[in-house]
């Protein structure tokens, strides 16, 4: 009869949340699911440029008694359109549903419990951002555009028929446990742990899911007592019947009485094995050949706790009782049942857990584990999860638990974070974000760009941001062209040039307005043009207004004068704007 300790299956296998968040994690460093968008959107006629950057996703089980599988997917993002200065953070969610799918990998057909993101059209997704309902249409359609190819796989046994009977649920402890089941008391807020259950049987037909778990993954929250607390990222139920039946068929196969191998002076004549009270009980007959025909016979019993070191099993804390006569050696006695005892533990689990795997398999890129016990399936890849038994066993009258850790081997992509402008709100002065100066500041204030400090009346920093140090004089530059001409010619033409300082920004720099008539030769390039430059250094930086003449041409405009930085303006003759084309050092 099936264990309650694996709800009427083979196999129960309890997966926390927070294993389950070290995939997603790994799949958004492998930069398989995005961690930045930008995009042109056209709102009510204008265009805008529009960033999105995506952090760490984030998984959760929503809250179903009736076991529907629903899984809450949900991803931190900062929206940005830098042109008007403008950033919200906030996030979006969705619900989706976890279900079983299969494909042959090898030639073995693998089971798969699947999150698919493909229910993540623009009306289920939930965006929690401050900006107008237009904007958020357009932004729940991009996202999902983005999402709906990805589509999660987890391998869990690559011995289920297709149609087979595995099934899915959600356990949430605080509401589904078995009463008959009491954690130890250190474990404090354990009713806090959420978990998944995978259900497994490895024969076919079709199952219920059980009214109750019995919970074996505990929990133990961080305190001031206990601040770095271990938590198992899953357990596996292996139960008592699968135990028995495995050390059943090793004992068959001894064909008792036999010779204990590597000492024909000892034999076992039987040996029985038990779960019970948190240790393994066992108990038998031995007979020990002392001399020639002088024999003693003699029964033996035990019990052991169990613990997995690296890659081996071990037996914890052993007690034996053993009544033979005064005469045997019981230092060279007590090696042979330690030798035969931990043999059998150690095969019956293997057996037991020997189809079981996990893995993840996203588009274009597939990791698997096969670390359990001794598994079998396909051989890690890079990145990789890596399943690690470890700790002690637990031991019920119902079967054993094997606990396990999970570590994340991934090929990380580079993660684009949005970038902020650092600036002292006393000094008024601020730094981009690999200066030393600005690493010091204490009250600091952030800005999206370093036009959204200037603009607020601050100044950059000498070191980092000479471009937009007001201290400093500017330079300007004015490329002047006229199509229409031909190939070779030489053309002169006249310009009247006026400027004057409207808002002064800076500290030093010429002030004085530019009144100025010039007569500029130049030979027509193969485009057709004329063109011609005209400079202006070390002018006071803040904002100037230039008007320029040519003919019957004429164009009236405003322009800023960094400090320590040289403006590259092109205007067109015949055109009434003007275009900043660079913005460079000053030589």
């Amino acid at each position: 009869m099936p264990s309650s300790l694996s709800g009427g299956f083979d196999f129960q296998i309890q997966l926390s949340i927070s294993a389950l968040q070290k995939v997603l994690q790994a799949v958004y460093k492998s930069g398989m699911i995005p961690n930045f968008l930008s995009r042109e959107l056209s709102i009510l006629g204008e265009q805008y440029q529009v960033d999105i950057y995506l952090d760490e996703p984030k998984v959760d089980f929503a809250y179903d008694p009736s076991l529907s599988n629903l899984i809450t997917f949900k991803q931190p993002l900062i929206l940005r359109r830098e042109a008007v200065f403008e950033e919200y953070s906030g996030n979006f969610r969705f619900t989706t549903e976890l279900y079983k799918t299969s494909k042959t990998i090898e030639g073995s057909q693998v089971d798969f419990i699947t999150l698919d993101f493909s229910s993540a059209t623009p009306e289920n997704i939930q965006l929690d951002l401050p900006v107008d309902t237009l904007l958020q249409g357009l932004i729940k359609a991009w996202i999902s555009s983005v999402l709906v190819t990805q589509i999660m796989h987890i391998p869990v046994s690559p011995s289920i028929p297709q149609d087979g009977p595995m099934k899915i649920g959600y356990w949430n402890f605080k509401e589904f446990y078995d009463p008959e089941f009491s954690p130890p008391q250190n474990y404090v807020g354990y009713y806090q742990h959420n978990f998944l259950s995978f259900f497994i049987n490895t024969f076919p037909g079709e199952m219920p899911l059980p009214d109750a778990v019995q919970l074996f993954l505990y929990y133990t929250p961080q305190s001031t007592l206990n601040p770095s607390p271990y938590n198992p990222d899953y357990a596996i139920s292996l139960p008592a019947d699968m135990i028995y039946k495995a050390i059943n068929e090793i004992i068959n196969a001894m064909n008792l009485p036999s010779a204990v191998p590597g000492h024909s002076d000892v034999f076992l004549n039987s040996i029985n094995m038990s779960l019970q009270d948190g240790r393994i009980h066992f108990s038998g007959n031995l007979t020990y050949i002392v001399s020639g025909p002088i024999e003693a016979e003699f029964d033996f019993e035990g019990n052991c706790g169990l613990y997995i070191s690296g890659d081996r099993l071990e037996i914890s804390s052993p007690h034996l009782d053993v009544d033979p006569p005064w005469w045997i050696d019981l230092l060279n006695l007590f090696p042979f049942i330690g030798q035969i005892f931990i043999g059998m533990i150690q095969r019956a689990v293997e057996e037991a857990t020997s189809n079981i795997s996990f893995g993840v398999d996203i588009p274009n890129l597939t990791f698997f584990v096969s670390d359990i016990a001794v598994t079998t399936g396909t051989p890690p890849s890079t990145p990789a999860v890596k399943f690690t038994n470890s700790g002690s066993i637990a031991i019920f009258s119902t079967g054993l638990v094997v606990h396990g850790s999970m570590g994340i081997f991934v090929n990380e992509v580079e993660i684009k974070k949005p970038r902020y402008i650092t600036a002292h709100k006393d000094t008024m002065e601020f730094h981009r974000d690999f200066c030393v100066y600005g690493k010091k500041i204490k009250h600091k204030l952030q800005f999206i760009n370093e036009e959204h400090a200037w603009s607020q009346g601050y100044n950059g920093c000498g070191y980092c941001c000479p471009d937009y140090d007001r201290i400093a004089s500017g330079d300007l530059a004015f490329w002047i062209k006229a199509p229409g001409y031909t190939e070779g010619e030489e053309v002169t033409l006249e310009f009247d040039i006026q400027g004057e300082l409207l808002e002064q920004s800076g500290r030093r720099g010429s002030t004085s307005p530019i009144s100025q008539h010039l007569s500029k030769q130049d030979i027509i390039n193969e485009d057709g043009d004329y063109g011609t430059f005209i400079g202006y250094d070390d002018l006071m930086s803040g904002k100037w207004q230039f008007t320029i003449k040519s003919g019957s041409w004429s164009i009236n405009f405003t322009c800023s004068v960094i400090g320590d930085r040289r403006r590259h303006i092109q205007l067109i003759i015949g055109q009434d704007k003007y275009e900043t084309i660079m913005i460079s050092g000053k030589k």
